[in-house]
């Protein structure tokens, strides 16, 4: 029988090797294979279990550091939790000492399940999913005061009871939490989630329709540390402004709507968050997010992500100004991105949101609102100063129109990286005097029907002096 190199590498040469050099190895190993979050995908074929196998000194040092046993992903290839779950669970574990941080993922939510778990509680299957994932809640119960990631990928909302209370009673050292559900609960059975008592909480990402927060929380906001939040299929709009009030210090906010009305909204006083960054909205179903655009102050946005997917109709006269009184209530705040698809804007009154922004950099706006108007005041024609005097890329989504609006904005703006006078002259050559607003360095259109714009001679001549020009499906 052939041996296995590797046990043979480590009879001949482990030994040699200082426990200290062995240990970072160790160490390195365990950190190439990171799953989500940089937590290992736990396997008893992969680090750190199979190097307690080779011999007894790898045995030797690798239990002895706790390290390698603090960052555990269970990804297992069945969706429902097994007692080998458990076992692996606790064992990762109980290596793991009594001090470190624990990280802690577990996918039980992105395998398609046989039956119809999300509408039927009283099936035996849903039972024995329920009661799996209930006895990994509880293994990590124990450890909650070492959380520092945990990440729940779940089924059903109903196989996360014993997690959610878990939280309830505290997380000291929570940093990071993610729960996800993959179905909904059709009979509408909510869950309330309680954060008060997790008070270094910094990022949280919550894609589950069925799970509000507590609106119960103290005056003295105990989220205080939250920088991130990320909520996925929101179906009450007055849920997602509470999270708001209760994250004063939020730097990075993403909220996908889910068919949600403004219930309350009107009654609410705007809130201000002076360090919200990035804000991104999607709009799913049929949900105006005017009501609560009109609730935030954002002085230091820089970048702006807003899609309504198509569901907000004004009408053929109709406005909504909801985004520009945003920027206008905030003061001038420091956009640098913004993304607007599919949106219920006019052209016009995107040309009020571009007046409001001049250090804007990137753009990125559909076919609806890239007319050859808005492109002829993004031009540098004339000696007028172009809307958007710094841009440098302009993302167009399904553009459609003739190339020829685009092509004189582009050879207007368009930042040249090539010396001109070592160039061959031809009669698609551009002219270079105007080189003030001459920014533009990225141009890439999705989903266009255009003919590759190479095939253009003013775009060509201009890829040939070091536009970049990014053009797919």
């Amino acid at each position: 029988m052939k041996k296995n190199p590797l046990v043979q590498f480590s009879s001949k040469s482990s030994h040699s090797l200082p426990v200290e050099l062995l240990s970072l190895i160790f160490l390195e190993c365990c950190s190439t294979d990171l799953g989500y979050l940089g937590c290992p995908k736990l396997s008893r074929m992969t680090a750190p279990l199979n190097l307690t196998w080779v011999c007894s000194y790898w045995r030797q040092v690798a239990l002895s550091l706790p390290q390698l046993w603090t960052d555990i992903s269970l990804n297992p290839s069945n969706y429902v939790p097994s007692s080998a779950d458990a076992q692996l669970l606790e064992l990762c574990l109980s290596r793991s000492g009594n001090v470190l941080p624990l990280s802690l993922v577990l996918e039980y939510g992105t395998h398609s399940s046989p039956f119809p778990i999300f509408d039927k509680a009283s099936t035996p299957e849903y039972k024995v999913y329920c009661r799996g994932m209930r006895r990994l809640a509880q293994i990590l119960d124990r450890v909650r005061s070492r959380w520092r990631v945990l990440a729940v990928r779940s089924l059903v909302i109903g196989a996360l009871d014993d997690f959610l209370h878990s939280i309830a009673l505290g997380a000291p050292m929570l940093e990071s939490f993610l729960i996800s559900t993959k179905y909904f609960d059709l009979n509408g059975n909510y869950r309330t989630l309680d954060l008060a008592r997790c008070p270094q909480l910094q990022t949280s990402t919550l894609i589950c329709p069925d799970l509000i927060l507590d609106l119960y929380l103290p005056d003295v906001s105990p989220l205080q540390s939250m920088s991130t939040l990320n909520i996925g299929y929101c179906q009450f709009q007055a849920d997602a402004f509470a999270w708001l009030q209760s994250c004063p210090n939020l730097e990075k906010l993403s909220i996908q709507f889910f068919s949600a009305p403004p219930s309350a909204l009107p009654h609410a006083r705007p809130v201000t968050l002076s360090r919200l960054a990035d804000l991104s909205i999607m709009c799913l179903l049929d949900t105006d997010p005017g009501p609560f655009l009109q609730l935030l102050i954002l002085p230091r946005l820089r970048n702006f992500s807003f899609s309504t997917n198509g569901f907000v109709d004004t009408g053929a006269g109709g406005h909504w100004r909801h985004a520009i009184e945003l920027l206008q209530r905030s003061g001038g705040a420091p956009l640098r991105g913004l993304e607007l698809l599919e949106t219920p804007m006019k052209p016009q009154e995107l040309l009020l949101m571009l007046q409001l922004t001049p250090d804007l950099e990137n753009l990125t706006i559909d076919d609806t609102l890239a007319t050859d108007d808005v492109l002829e005041q993004l031009s540098a024609i004339g000696t007028g100063v172009p809307l958007c005097p710094k841009l440098e890329t302009l993302e167009l989504h399904t553009y459609l129109r003739s190339p020829n609006a685009l092509a004189a904005m582009v050879s207007s703006r368009f930042f040249c990286s090539v010396d001109t006078a070592s160039l061959e002259s031809g009669d698609s050559r551009l002219s270079y005097d105007m080189p003030t607003y001459r920014t533009l360095k990225t141009l890439i259109l999705v989903g266009s029907i255009i003919s590759p714009l190479l095939d253009h001679p003013v775009f060509r001549d201009c890829h040939g002096r070091g536009l970049k020009i990014v053009q797919s499906c």
